[in-house]
């Protein structure tokens, strides 16, 4: 798309950036498209998420308030600032999601969503918290009410310990438990069986004429463990685009 194509009627326009971002060229390319209005950075990123395998995204204290005070002071005129996220949190069970730009970059997110943002996924204040505070007080200092402040300190972490598991459930044990079963020909989807999220038995007989065939699933949504006769043989996954080759493939072949 063109800039004259993004621009809506009496509609505001903002931006999105963080620290590694100068808002200088970035709000006057918005000016160039349009020329009134108020300056709006509406997700300044403290921090950024994280992906399986990749290590904790963290950005200094020192990176996000150099920019945050150029906004703040800049001679553009009085600039908006939204943090995103300025409160870490938690995304619980399958609802994590995952970042994708084409394939086979697959990029799923853990369930934390900590950011790094000035304040943790527990609620902690942090060193970005309170660097960001007292640039606030310093340039906008009707802001700041010391007040609430009193008493504030992180919790007392603490622990679990050995945790011990005592049921579990078997492989084999998967199908008496099934909370629906069908028998189709062809392979459904997910959607194709109103499963939002979570898990799907599939089981196949195949013929085992051809020992070091390849199993060869396209496009898993998302990951496929695989067994063949009760055994775990592999996995595949969105990710790696793999596929799975060997002598293992006997009578009943599940995933």
């Amino acid at each position: 798309f063109s800039a004259d194509q993004l621009v809506f009627v009496d509609v505001l326009t903002t931006l999105n950036f963080g620290p590694n971002t100068k808002h200088h060229p970035a709000f006057h390319r918005l000016r160039s498209f349009q020329g009134h209005g108020p300056l709006v950075n509406s997700e300044f990123y403290p921090g950024w998420l994280d992906h399986w395998g990749e290590p904790h995204q963290c950005k200094t204290a020192e990176l996000v308030t150099s920019e945050f005070s150029s906004m703040l002071s800049s001679e553009m005129g009085k600039i908006f600032v939204n943090f995103y996220m300025f409160f870490g949190g938690t995304n619980f069970g399958f609802y994590n999601g995952a970042n994708m730009n084409n394939e086979p970059k697959y990029a799923p997110d853990p369930t934390s969503y900590d950011y790094d943002a000035p304040l943790t996924e527990c609620g902690d204040t942090t060193e970005k918290y309170y660097a960001i505070r007292q640039l606030i007080k310093k340039l906008r200092p009707q802001l700041i009410d010391e007040s609430i402040m009193v008493g504030i300190k992180n919790s007392t972490k603490k622990s679990y310990g050995k945790v011990k598991f005592s049921q579990m459930v078997r492989f084999t044990s998967l199908k008496n438990i099934a909370t629906k079963k069908l028998s189709k020909t062809s392979l459904l989807t997910f959607e194709d069986l109103q499963q939002d999220y979570g898990y799907v038995l599939y089981e196949k007989i195949v013929d085992n004429s051809e020992p070091n065939a390849l199993l060869d699933i396209q496009n898993p949504r998302d990951m496929a463990y695989v067994f063949a006769d009760d055994i775990y043989v592999g996995k595949i996954y969105r990710a790696e685009n793999e596929k799975l080759k060997g002598t293992y493939i006997q009578k009943n072949f599940h995933y």
